[in-house]
């Protein structure tokens, strides 16, 4: 689900995926799938796109072990293909305390939509 963004018709409402408000800026997003269920919280910009997303405890791999971690990452410099805005750079990290460390920094170079 983290990756929707690039892939915005993923988002939309459906009998696996629902949205729920938390603020002007937030959701929470829901997705099932027989017996997984997963959420994500989304934050979006006042012109609707989307800015970042956020996990309280994903579920990583780290020296110790397997564990629920922090986790978030941003999107921008959003770019129209085919008629839809898609972001074209990306970055996410877990958090350790209050400081985010990136692990992953990406720049979408080139993009074709399927249909």
């Amino acid at each position: 689900m983290a990756e929707a963004p690039w892939y915005p018709w993923a988002l939309l409402p459906s009998e696996r995926l629902t949205w729920t408000g938390i603020d002007n800026s937030r959701a929470m997003a829901t997705l099932v799938d027989g017996g997984t269920t997963v959420s994500l919280e989304f934050r979006f910009a006042a012109d609707g796109q989307i800015t970042g997303i956020y996990s309280s405890g994903r579920w990583g791999r780290f020296p110790n072990g397997f564990r629920q971690v922090p986790w978030e990452g941003h999107f921008g410099q959003y770019e129209r293909h085919a008629g839809v805005l898609v972001p074209t750079r990306g970055e996410v990290g877990w958090y350790r305390g209050t400081s985010l460390e990136l692990v992953w920094t990406g720049q979408v170079r080139s993009l074709r939509l399927v249909e």
